[in-house]
């Protein structure tokens, strides 16, 4: 296996010049954009950073970790397990067990995710906030991936069987955002109730944080707080964020 490994790693040693010059290709870049393939929103991209990984001493960091993600094609990720200040989560406050839920279903009003959320005590909500270009082929490519997350957003914030559960929201993959509207991407040819106003991500932010604190408010069973927060996943101190709003849900 070793040598298997030494062998591949060689191979990318040699070819990092080759590829670093076909994703840096004008050519390339245009046509990615043309099919609106953002390969920078895919788990697992790498392709700013090949000379560092292809290095023959290379090392995973932390911040490569959180980009990677094992492909699971149930609707319940495999529970991870938290300890109190082990590494790499020192700021971890507490031990605890994480559950990763992928809500799919949007041509029925039932809810069939909310069998899993039996004993839970907070819930936390990641809004892509790059997907507002990205078509949801599941349901015959009539909506956008962000309408239908705050879709679902809509019927979780309703649900019964969560009415004591503590909510937070994390508009997330801003950076991608961000990259996107620069490009000359229209955040309102995507969203129809927010044309006519700034492509800016400040604006777009503000724009989708009223829209899900609003949801939050009509669609509740009773009065609750909700907390909101900004982030990009693949950062470490993003991902300290989303644990440390979890810490104040439950303290």
């Amino acid at each position: 296996m070793k040598e298997d490994e030494a062998r591949a790693a060689s191979m990318l040693s040699s070819c990092v010049s080759d590829m670093c010059a076909v994703w840096a290709a004008d050519e390339v870049q245009q046509m990615l954009a043309e099919q609106n393939l953002w390969l920078e929103n895919q788990a697992g991209f790498y392709l700013d950073d090949l000379e560092r990984i292809c290095d023959a001493e290379y090392v995973p960091t932390t911040n490569d970790i959180l980009r990677v993600r094992v492909y699971n094609p149930s609707s319940v990720s495999p529970k991870m397990h938290v300890i109190e200040g082990e590494a790499p989560f020192p700021w971890a406050f507490a031990s605890l067990t994480v559950y990763k839920m992928k809500l799919t279903s949007l041509t029925s009003d039932r809810a069939p995710w909310a069998q899993f959320f039996d004993n839970v005590d907070s819930l936390l909500f990641l809004i892509p906030m790059s997907a507002f270009d990205e078509i949801d082929e599941e349901n015959d490519g009539n909506i956008n991936r962000l309408e239908k997350c705050l879709h679902h957003w809509r019927s979780v914030c309703g649900n019964k069987l969560l009415s004591r559960v503590r909510f937070a929201a994390y508009l997330n993959k801003i950076d991608i955002l961000a990259r996107k509207l620069q490009s000359g991407k229209q955040f309102g040819e995507y969203m129809s109730c927010y044309r006519d106003q700034p492509n800016d991500v400040e604006s777009t932010l503000l724009y989708i944080s009223r829209k899900v604190k609003e949801i939050h408010k009509a669609e509740s069973p009773h009065r609750r707080e909700l907390q909101l927060y900004r982030i990009c996943t693949a950062d470490l101190k993003d991902a300290t964020t989303i644990m440390h709003g979890r810490k104040l849900l439950i303290h």
